[in-house]
């Protein structure tokens, strides 16, 4: 039986209006995580040279959706005119990405997708941690997307993902209806600097895995991008894996508060600036709240 494997086509992504000051990024107005999803993944679809209707797989990756029901990958396909497809919202923090890009690459592995748009969006507001609503409406909003499709050989090489509820200040016994899925509230904020040691120790071996399992080393690796706020930690975890920090991509410090969306966004940015170019073999890795983590190996 001849395998399938799935490819990033082509990339997108959106920001909000005071953030986008770059020439070629759009931004949109009202700022809400659907709306921001729909023109990243407009502008994905639109460099692939496809259409919404050729879609049959949608996933996104956000800690901030509009409303729970319906979920955000049902509001997002409503906007592109998609139906019948699956649509759906993962929650995983800043791995939220990872993890959407791993579940579509496994419907297209397994022929139940040819087309997927995976997106990780965000409507976030300044404070502290993912959620804070310390200053409303003078923090982010910020979409990136992906067009994945079937190939003869791996684009998606690898995805290793993983969670251990020990890493951060979950609350115990019932959430209250003052800790819902919109309140601002973030179980994930207070990790310490243990725990969060421990999480990149679980993301570093996760990383290990992968190229265990691919025969590669870590000087084979074109570039790394990362999102972590202590940048030394993600060299040194680079270093022990034998990756050169020159080869580290970090988000600009404007993006890296964004949570799920700032890895489609750096990806987005890294190929339009030519920084990432086809045949490089690609490493993203994040935590996710010190709660998730995720790993992809990926050849443009």
């Amino acid at each position: 039986m001849t395998s399938t494997y799935s490819r990033i086509r082509s990339t997108g992504s959106s920001l909000s209006s005071r953030l986008a000051a770059e020439p070629g990024v759009d931004s949109v107005d009202p700022q809400t995580t659907v709306s921001m999803a729909e023109l990243a993944a407009r502008r994905a679809l639109d460099d692939a040279g496809l259409s919404s209707a050729d879609v049959d797989f949608l996933v996104i990756g956000t800690t901030s959706p509009d409303v729970v029901f319906p979920n955000v990958g049902c509001l997002l396909q409503k906007r592109l005119d998609i139906r019948g497809c699956p649509a759906f919202s993962v929650e995983a923090g800043t791995t939220g990405f990872i993890y959407a890009l791993s579940i579509a690459d496994r419907f297209i592995a397994t022929g139940q997708s040819r087309c997927a748009l995976v997106i990780g969006a965000e409507t976030l507001a300044a404070g502290p941690g993912t959620g804070g609503v310390e200053k409303p409406g003078d923090g982010i909003a910020a979409a990136g997307a992906v067009v994945l499709e079937t190939a003869a050989t791996p684009g998606i090489v690898s995805c290793h993902l993983g969670a251990d509820h020990r890493f951060a200040n979950l609350p115990t016994g019932d959430i209250g209806p003052d800790q819902s899925a919109n309140s601002g509230n973030d179980a994930l904020i207070g990790a310490d600097r243990k725990t969060v040691m421990s999480a990149i120790q679980h993301l570093r071996a996760s990383v290990d895995e992968a190229l265990l399992r691919q025969a590669l080393s870590g000087t084979e690796i074109d570039w790394v991008i990362a999102r972590q706020t202590d940048r030394n930690l993600i060299r040194e975890t680079a270093e022990c894996l034998g990756i050169a920090t020159e080869r580290i991509i970090l988000p600009p410090e404007d993006y890296v508060d964004s949570a799920a969306a700032v890895m489609p966004l750096t990806l987005d940015k890294a190929i339009r600036g030519g920084q990432i170019k086809n045949g490089d073999l690609l490493l993203l890795m994040a935590l996710g709240g010190a709660v998730t983590w995720g790993s992809a190996l990926i050849r443009m």
